[in-house]
């Protein structure tokens, strides 16, 4: 067995021995739930409580940013938003699922570690986003066994991605190389993985944004639109990432951005790389905090928690256009500007608002 089919056979491994930690490899990942209620008020839903799961991790004492400190820092933050649900019957129907999400973010990105008071997290840590609407497991598209014979697809990986570089001048071949003195090949092969995954073939790239705006487009907008109750993945969820920075070989990679690719300008465009796991898939140093929206009692009737999180997703989607975080903002590309121009001067039909 050749290194990159072992590479890629010990992710797929790994992913499926772990099928039940969402958040895998990541050190930590604390898990935020904000809990809802269907209502029967305009917004459809309203806010009751935030639980923690995942909490009181214990790390390294010594450590210059223990992450303990962030981890109790986001159990006060809770404490306090719990206080006001529940002190404040206003609240739950004045405070929608945008703002709850941006008060969140706005914490991890502003907080400071007790050895630097001076400068937030971000001094020292990049973050990365990642919205989904509904609340898939975090798995690169090599390991999403519902979808692939993945031990397979492992296993010929790189022969196919050889075969369609042989076949299409888009495509450049760039071996693995996991060196720490090689970050310009590791680069280029994302680079050409991230081209590949454009065209949607599967590989061990997960896309992930360092804009909280566009990770929160990507948990609200339906692109392929299901009217059918999809269970305990109905939920939407953000992913918040924390990657030291100057590190070599970083699980989180850019890649070029190119005529053919030019829209992860736009979605400020980055991956996590199964592939820097290095051969025995080690588990990772860098941090997650996964926040998911949650049903707070069992019993209520799908339509209505179908249309409770549809309303979760609109209310975000709403906002984000009038920050001009639209799809047509995101997917710059020429058919999409076409079709967006097109609808325009189309009759406009009745409004069919799921507020109505």
């Amino acid at each position: 067995m050749d290194e990159a089919t072992k590479i890629h056979s010990n992710i797929v491994n790994s992913l499926s021995e772990h099928k039940d930690d969402n958040l895998y490899p990541f050190q930590s990942n604390i898990k935020i739930i904000i809990k809802v209620h269907p209502s029967d008020t305009k917004r459809r839903y309203k806010i009751t409580k935030i639980e923690l799961e995942n909490h009181l991790i214990e790390d390294d004492e010594e450590a210059e940013y223990p992450i303990s400190e962030l981890d109790q820092g986001i159990y006060g933050f809770v404490i306090k938003q719990n206080e006001e649900l529940q002190s404040s019957n206003e609240y739950p129907e004045e405070w929608n699922s945008f703002y709850m999400l941006k008060e969140l973010i706005q914490f991890v990105e502003n907080f400071k570690f007790k050895s630097n008071l001076v400068y937030p997290l971000t001094n020292s840590y990049n973050i990365f986003y990642r919205g989904q609407n509904h609340n898939f497991n975090l798995l690169p598209g090599i390991a999403r066994s519902k979808q692939y014979d993945v031990e397979r697809l492992a296993e010929n990986f790189e022969l196919i991605y050889k075969d369609l570089c042989y076949e299409y001048q888009e495509l450049k071949y760039v071996p693995i190389n996991l060196s720490t003195e090689n970050d310009n090949l590791v680069g280029e092969r994302v680079t050409q993985l991230a081209l590949l995954q454009h065209y949607g073939f599967p590989t061990p790239l997960i896309d992930v944004t360092s804009s909280p705006f566009v990770g929160m487009f990507f948990l609200a907008h339906e692109f392929n639109v299901d009217t059918s109750f999809m269970g305990e993945i109905e939920t939407p969820s953000l992913t918040i990432f924390m990657a030291k920075k100057h590190v070599k070989n970083s699980l989180f990679q850019r890649a070029e951005v190119n005529p053919v690719n030019h829209r992860l300008k736009p979605q400020n465009g980055s991956f996590i790389d199964y592939e820097m796991l290095s051969n025995e898939v080690k588990s990772s140093s860098d941090h997650a905090f996964h926040i998911v929206f949650q049903c707070d009692q069992e019993g209520v009737e799908e339509k209505d928690l179908k249309n409770m999180y549809d309303c979760i997703r609109k209310d975000i989607d709403c906002k984000l256009e009038e920050y001009h975080y639209r799809y047509i903002d995101l997917f710059p590309e020429l058919e999409n500007r076409a079709d967006y121009i097109k609808n325009i001067y189309k009759p406009k039909p009745k409004d069919q608002s799921i507020y109505e």
